[in-house]
């Protein structure tokens, strides 16, 4: 189900049984710039078996290049649809930084090399092999890093 099918006193149960994940996702849209995600980029979706909520992310159109990523400003406007989110979720103590920061982290292991395989792998006609290049030597520059520590600061 979308959050717009999600009925007003479900609302807050459902985002603490999937804090941990929203916070990941949200995270990763710090990282990669994505200015507009919001709680209907989400599905959820109930897990029977385990007795479990999951959550999905869809929509990551406005992340990656748009805005000129890796060398967009970080953090990302405060009046974006992301930062706002984030904002709502710290305030009614729905945020899991833990989980925030564990994606990063995560992110930060991520070697040059294989970002390179990664965006080899595509087709060709999806970005330029100079854009490739680009992206590969910013990877494994110290700007990398310090993306992910201006990242880290937000959550």
């Amino acid at each position: 189900m979308q959050w717009s099918d999600v009925q007003p006193p479900d609302q807050l149960p459902l985002l603490h049984s999937c804090a941990a994940d929203i916070s990941r996702i949200y995270a990763l849209d710090l990282f990669v710039a994505n200015d507009d995600r919001h709680l209907n980029n989400f599905l959820f979706r109930d897990q029977t078996l385990a007795g479990q909520r999951t959550v999905i992310a869809m929509d990551f159109s406005r992340g990656l290049l748009i805005r000129g990523w890796p060398s967009d400003p970080v953090p990302m406007p405060m009046g974006s649809n992301t930062m706002r989110q984030i904002q709502a979720l710290k305030v009614l103590g729905i945020w899991d930084a833990a989980a925030a920061t564990l994606t990063l982290n995560s992110i930060a292991t991520v070697t040059a090399s294989e970002a390179e395989h990664w965006l080899k792998a595509m087709p060709r006609a999806w970005l330029a092999t100079s854009r490739i290049d680009a992206i590969v030597q910013w990877w494994d520059s110290p700007a990398f890093g310090q993306r992910l520590a201006d990242c880290g600061i937000l959550v």
